[in-house]
């Protein structure tokens, strides 16, 4: 509020995107210039990056496109509530989609590396895209192993463009990633909290996970209640 009672300015931030926030708020884009309205008050997003992905290209345009097509200049802010509504059911359906692809695609390896089908069952298909461009360009990368001193290894690259780690990996026979090593922020086997938030976007009925995750928050409700009743049952 302002110095005369006015409405000055306003945080919204929704139940999922906080949720999601505890699994990708790494990156995090905050853009100041993407919006004014006629008072000349900046709509400034808050726009993260999940688990499929963005390239260095994409990026400032994810930015300025989450809230194409449903908010200008004009929009006040009963309609903006209204339209950030519309827009998050379309990211919520974009990224069910991608999540159904990358659970049911599957891609003609590179190598025979068995390093390569790990990852393939755990990242994103976009993700997996990136490691799959890493691999081939081994074709451009030459590596020799220098000296070791112990379980330290030094190696000599030459003419790189990408994949000097992964020629490494070849180098030493790695056979397997140690999943510590597999980033959780591009899995695509993990479930993921906010993705059990109520929202009004998808049937909830059709998903077995979630009508479960209910009926346990249904009966974790009624025993907190018994047991706040009193300090001898608590």
């Amino acid at each position: 509020m302002d110095e005369e009672g006015r409405l000055r300015n306003v945080f919204w931030a929704d139940a999922r995107s906080r949720a999601a926030y505890e699994s990708f708020g790494d990156v995090l884009f905050f853009d100041t210039t993407y919006l004014t309205d006629k008072y000349d008050l900046p709509l400034t997003p808050f726009v993260g990056v999940n688990h499929h992905g963005l390239s260095a290209t994409q990026r400032n345009e994810s930015v300025d496109a989450f809230f194409d097509d449903y908010v200008s200049s004009k929009t006040s802010l009963k309609q903006f509530v209204e339209q950030y509504d519309n827009a998050l059911k379309s990211k919520v359906e974009k990224e069910n989609k991608a999540d159904y692809f990358s659970s049911n695609s599957t891609y003609k390896s590179v190598t025979d590396c068995f390093f390569e089908k790990q990852f393939h069952e755990s990242y994103t298909n976009d993700i997996f895209r990136l490691f799959q461009d890493e691999l081939r360009g081994l074709l451009y990368c030459n590596c020799e192993l220098d000296k070791v001193d112990g379980l330290i290894s030094s190696f000599n690259v030459t003419d790189i463009q990408r994949g000097k780690e992964v020629n490494i990996l070849i180098e030493k026979d790695v056979k397997e990633i140690p999943s510590r090593y597999i980033l959780a922020h591009w899995r695509k086997d993990l479930r993921r909290r906010y993705c059990n938030v109520k929202d009004c976007y998808e049937d909830r009925r059709m998903s077995e996970h979630n009508l479960q995750f209910d009926n346990l928050c249904t009966n974790f409700f009624e025993a907190a209640e018994i047991a706040a009743s009193s300090s001898e049952k608590y």
